[in-house]
């Protein structure tokens, strides 16, 4: 079971809202985190909003599939939700198998680097802020470890995940002095080293990452990525059903010239861009390294090979829009 599923299996367990598929042709309000995008989404589904806003909670007017926002809210209890416990990294949140999702602040909120932080998950997958964790030292040894350049090497009782956030943030700061991006998710095998090792060791990592994608770039020729136009509403429908099986999101839709589409979308936590060909949703730059020729990789199929790079640790980013 995804987490998309395995949320809203534990919310409808929970009781935390009721079912809106039996309120259909009615109007229903109801109180629900937007957190970006073009819909909202309940227990029982996705529901369409028109107008801009900015993410947050707010009491919402349900009308068949369309939510109207009536005004912002205060935050409801969510402690029924599925509680999820990690450590802050820039604007997410350090889980389990140093793995990184984002963290939704739908209220003005500081935090301290690498705070311990509980979230809850939305019906959708999303984690919602709920508060900050308890400290300990592990905590304020990072933060001065992290200012002072120095590693952890000898440190004893750093939580695993507060580890990872240390190398994340570790291989951030090499990485704006090196000129070479790079994704939590594709450092993620070298977690426990930059965090024994520091700084020297985080830029051995992303010169290496670097030597990957220059090889496959070599190998596989750069593509042009001009946009031209936006895409139409039937573009927007199709690509949409072909990601809404696999646990990914659409974030934005663009026409490229030559019947090309470039599809931005977010899966387990992170940003993604492809390009595909607009009539067959064929890949035509997957926006990671493959292996072999990938040509039958639809947009349908994708993102179960990016899962698979991912859980594996062979995952490079060739390019993204971010």
């Amino acid at each position: 079971m995804d987490r998309q599923n395995y949320a809203n299996a534990s919310a409808r367990e929970a009781g935390l809202t009721p079912d809106y598929r039996k309120f259909l042709g009615k109007k229903v309000r109801a109180v629900l985190p937007y957190v970006g995008g073009k819909s909202v989404i309940t227990e029982s589904g996705s529901f369409r909003i028109g107008e801009k806003l900015k993410p947050g909670f707010y009491i919402f007017e349900l009308s068949g599939r369309v939510a109207h926002a009536i005004s912002q809210a205060e935050t409801p209890d969510l402690s029924k939700l599925p509680k999820i416990r990690g450590h802050l990294f820039e604007q997410s949140i350090v889980v389990a198998s140093a793995l990184t999702e984002t963290l939704h602040f739908l209220r003005d909120t500081e935090l301290a680097r690498f705070s311990p932080v509980i979230a809850r998950r939305w019906y959708s997958g999303e984690l919602v802020f709920e508060c900050v964790d308890f400290e300990t030292d592990a905590e304020r040894i990072g933060r001065r470890a992290y200012e002072d350049e120095a590693p952890l090497a000898g440190v004893s009782g750093v939580p695993a995940t507060l580890r990872a956030a240390f190398a994340y943030a570790v291989a951030t700061r090499e990485s704006e002095r090196l000129g070479i991006p790079c994704r939590p998710i594709e450092i993620r095998r070298w977690v426990f080293e930059i965090s024994q090792e520091g700084c020297p060791r985080a830029a051995t990592c992303l010169r290496e990452l670097a030597r990957h994608r220059e090889a496959y770039e070599r190998e596989h020729g750069t593509f042009v990525r001009a946009v031209r136009e936006l895409p139409d509403r039937a573009d927007e429908a199709r690509v949409e059903a072909a990601l809404s099986n696999t646990g990914a999101r659409l974030c934005e839709l663009r026409r490229l010239e030559g019947g090309l589409l470039r599809v931005r979308y977010e899966f387990f936590g992170n940003r993604f861009a492809t390009v595909v060909k607009a009539e067959s949703l064929q890949v035509v730059d997957a926006g990671i390294c493959l292996d072999g020729e990938g040509g039958s990789l639809t947009l349908h199929n994708l993102p179960g090979v990016v899962r698979e790079a991912m859980e594996t640790n062979q995952l490079v980013v060739t390019w993204s829009d971010d």
